[in-house]
């Protein structure tokens, strides 16, 4: 499965100009937990609620998104798998990843997005070939295990 069939196409950006308060209204009005920071059609960086909050721990005087962004933003192609979206945060344990395509942001996938669909188990069948393996594979686990 690849990251563009579960991907949200709807990114919410904000710019690195804009206020640390009006990230926060935007994360209680979309009900959401990240926002890609962009200048222009460019990512420059990314703004999650723990990076508001640990600012604020801080005590610093950060007002601006460009005081409390990532910077360093990971990415992913919309045609890579799944899998490799699900290591990629593993990886680096966060929490979204901005997904690109032909160097444009194009939507953007999330811990949650993963989670989901494990719980969904996933809607794609598995083609004949691998079926066959699956079948295999189980059949020689049931063996072992006797």
């Amino acid at each position: 499965m690849r990251v563009r069939e579960i991907m949200k196409r709807k990114v919410y950006t904000v710019a690195p100009s804009d206020s640390v308060t009006a990230v926060v209204n935007r994360f209680r009005t979309n009900r959401i937990h990240h926002l890609v920071v962009a200048n222009g059609a460019k990512v420059v960086g990314l703004v999650s609620h723990h990076d508001i909050h640990r600012a604020a721990e801080d005590g610093a005087d950060r007002t601006r998104v460009s005081d409390v962004m990532t910077s360093d933003v990971v990415t992913i192609d919309a045609n890579a798998t799944v899998r490799e979206a699900a290591n990629k945060m593993r990886g680096r344990t966060i929490g979204c990843l901005p997904v690109i395509e032909e160097k444009k942001l194009v939507g953007i996938i999330t811990r949650s997005d993963l989670v989901d669909l494990i719980g969904r188990g996933s809607l794609t069948p598995a083609r004949k070939g691998e079926r066959r393996e699956m079948r295999t594979q189980i059949a020689g686990r049931q063996k072992r295990g006797r």
